[in-house]
């Protein structure tokens, strides 16, 4: 069996051992692009869950990772593969999106992006100010609604076992003009979608009310992502059960 993991920075791990993130970021593995690196990746949840199932781990989460690109990547993976696979999704804040352009992808976040070549600077500006006019970033909130039960769906059409959870904030109910939208019925293969901001079933939230600190970038340490994947595995456990 193959645990698959992806998302964005919480997912490859990022803080538990090394400053960097990502190969890229470190002069050392500079010429490798878009993998965990390797000081982090055996700490995170993922490593300790494969360990904890006697599983093989691939993880092709990224720093800085949109919920679009974790989708794409999935995707890509799941028709690439023969093997049997269990997906587990930390999904990014919600605001994130990725860009095509030349042929090359780019995470868009609030926060900032990867380096973008001079003809998306001004798109960036723009994207910016509209999403800040547009009631805050949690009106996207709706559009990675429907896009993650979309892909549900599909992995489930697939038989591809899987379980989404947030890393930054849960789904509220809330969205532009106050309008609400419907709750779906993940068959338990999403850890505690909905709540208010405060939601225990969000990644940071929990590690926090666990007593876990982050540094000053937001990544937890080795021992939050051991706490996190014990908390995680009852979920893991209860999905495997209904393939049997």
């Amino acid at each position: 069996m193959i645990l698959y993991v992806n998302g964005d920075s919480h997912s490859v791990g990022h803080g538990t051992a090394s400053q960097y993130g990502m190969t890229i970021n470190d002069p050392i593995y500079s010429d490798i692009d878009e993998a965990p690196h390797p000081a982090n990746l055996p700490l995170s949840y993922g490593a300790v869950l494969a360990q904890q199932k006697n599983w093989n781990l691939v993880c092709q989460a990224k720093s800085g990772g949109s919920l679009d690109r974790a989708i794409r990547t999935t995707k890509q993976f799941v028709y690439q593969t023969m093997g049997d696979l269990f997906v587990l999704i930390g999904v990014p804040s919600f605001e994130r999106e990725e860009w095509l352009h030349n042929g090359v992808w780019y995470q868009i976040n609030s926060g900032g992006h990867e380096v973008l070549p001079n003809d998306l600077q001004e798109r960036y500006k723009k994207w910016v100010i509209e999403k800040d006019n547009a009631a805050g970033w949690w009106d996207q909130q709706s559009v990675i609604h429907d896009k993650l039960y979309a892909f549900h769906q599909w992995l489930n059409n697939h038989n591809v076992k899987h379980l989404f959870f947030n890393t930054a904030q849960p789904f509220t109910n809330r969205t532009r003009a106050g309008k609400r939208y419907d709750t779906y019925n993940w068959d338990e293969q999403y850890f505690e979608p909905y709540g208010p901001s405060e939601s225990l079933g969000v990644f940071c939230n929990w590690c926090l009310s666990q007593g876990f600190t982050h540094d000053i970038w937001g990544h937890f340490s080795r021992d939050a992502h051991q706490a996190w994947a014990e908390n995680l595995l009852p979920s893991l456990d209860r999905i495997m059960k209904q393939y049997d």
